[in-house]
């Protein structure tokens, strides 16, 4: 924008198919979403697939290909797009306004996947909800190294919609990310 501030996107769309027999994308293989590089309003990783949240993945006792798993199972499919305005505050600091949006899916619904709610994990019309997140966020600039420090609000979670409309809700969903270098 000017000598003194930037406005900068990024969007990351992807898609993966199992070659395999069983037609699951290994875990290691899935793409992810939350975390200092990503969504930041979640934790690493724990974004999704679809409308389901890590809790219920937890409570449903899901499995993730070989055992009961705590790690979220990811997904087939992704969609995220961020975007930050970043300007200089002193000579080191800088600061950043951000918001970022998106979530991951199953292509279809996995047959290892156990529970009632494993549907709601797939790529359809009913579960395309998005998270969507936004936040403050500080970089101490040494111009060999860039530390950051981000605090974001989830505003749309898909597992409960509008979070501010929550007013009950103990779990704020705030998030404090520590990272190096830009997200993007």
């Amino acid at each position: 924008l000017n000598s003194k501030s930037e406005l900068v996107f990024r969007g990351f769309f992807g898609y993966g198919s199992a070659y395999n027999t069983t037609q699951i994308i290994p875990q290691e293989s899935r793409f992810y979403s939350g975390g200092t590089n990503s969504m930041r309003g979640w934790q690493s990783n724990t974004l999704g697939p679809g409308r389901l949240s890590l809790r219920d993945i937890q409570t449903e006792n899901f499995t993730s290909g070989s055992s009961i798993s705590l790690l979220a199972p990811g997904g087939e499919i992704i969609s995220e797009m961020n975007a930050e305005l970043r300007f200089d505050v002193y000579s080191y600091l800088e600061m950043a306004l951000f918001t970022d949006v998106g979530n991951v899916w199953f292509g279809n619904t996995p047959t290892n996947l156990g529970g009632d709610r494993a549907s709601l994990a797939t790529f359809s019309p009913g579960n395309l909800s998005l998270g969507w997140d936004a936040g403050l966020g500080f970089r101490f600039d040494f111009s060999f190294l860039i530390l950051r420090v981000d605090l974001a609000q989830q505003l749309h979670a898909p597992d409960v919609g509008w979070v501010l409309n929550r007013t009950n809700d103990p779990d704020r969903r705030f998030q404090l990310n520590l990272g190096i270098g830009y997200p993007f």
